[in-house]
């Protein structure tokens, strides 16, 4: 695994965007995902930036949810799918069918697991995910314990999650459960670029590193495969960080 530093958010961000934009030049109807958090909004903000200034086009291309609140959903503050529209989808100015999302709000919330996985098994799986970690090492709401196994799930919301969760909201919002990508599907990608900016994420950059990988920090068992890069603004003297030019 190579890990790339940069010393803000924002270089990497722009890093990042270039990645993107070369793989859709190279397969310009690739299927993205793009987690939803605060870790990828700078990204957000440079895919945008590319596309107007000519280096990438999201014209052809499709995007996956990667995950979503049950019970929450497009015009909720602090839904998945609120933040990716407003922030991504939008300027973008990407069409419907371009964009693949849970229903958090649906009445067959296994139907929409099922709906989503064919998506992504017609397609031959995710060329490119962008990913950030939480505090309790989740990825998506793949929470400490997650069965690595699974493709999309529902899955009930860790206490740190749930603590963490009323940030994101303008309003009290009950959330106890998530419906999300499964690591089996993550695992698969072509391509994982994974995230860990700021300094209230120093320790869980570190334990990412370091840990053992296991459900324990769901984010290890995207660790040591072979198409996985980690992108960090966290100092970090005990990895070995690779010096290879970010373009």
């Amino acid at each position: 695994m190579h890990i790339y530093h940069q010393d803000t958010a924002d270089q990497l961000a722009q890093a990042i965007s270039l990645r993107i934009a070369a793989q859709l030049q190279e397969r310009p109807d690739s299927l993205l995902c793009l987690a939803g958090g605060e870790t990828t909004l700078p990204v957000f903000r440079a895919c945008v930036a590319a596309q107007q200034a000519g280096l990438a086009d999201f014209s052809r291309c499709r995007f996956v949810s990667l995950d979503e609140w049950i019970g929450l959903g497009r015009e909720d503050v602090g839904s998945c799918l609120q933040t990716l529209s407003d922030e991504l989808f939008q300027p973008l100015a990407l069409r419907n069918e371009q964009i693949v999302f849970f229903d958090g709000q649906a009445a067959d919330l296994q139907n929409e697991c099922r709906r989503i996985d064919a998506v992504i098994a017609a397609h031959g799986g995710l060329d490119l995910v962008v990913l950030g970690v939480g505090m309790n090492g989740h990825i998506g709401f793949n929470e400490p314990g997650v069965n690595g196994e699974q493709n999309s799930h529902i899955e009930p919301l860790d206490e740190v999650t749930r603590t963490i969760a009323p940030k994101y909201f303008n309003r009290p919002q009950p959330v106890t459960q998530g419906i999300t990508l499964g690591i089996q599907q993550l695992r698969t990608a072509r391509q994982i670029l994974l995230m860990i900016t700021g300094d209230h994420k120093t320790d869980i950059a570190e334990r990412f590193i370091n840990t053992p990988v296991g459900p324990h920090f769901p984010a290890s068992l995207l660790r040591d495969l072979p198409q996985t890069t980690f992108w960090t603004d966290r100092a970090l003297p005990h990895a070995d960080i690779s010096q290879e030019a970010i373009r």
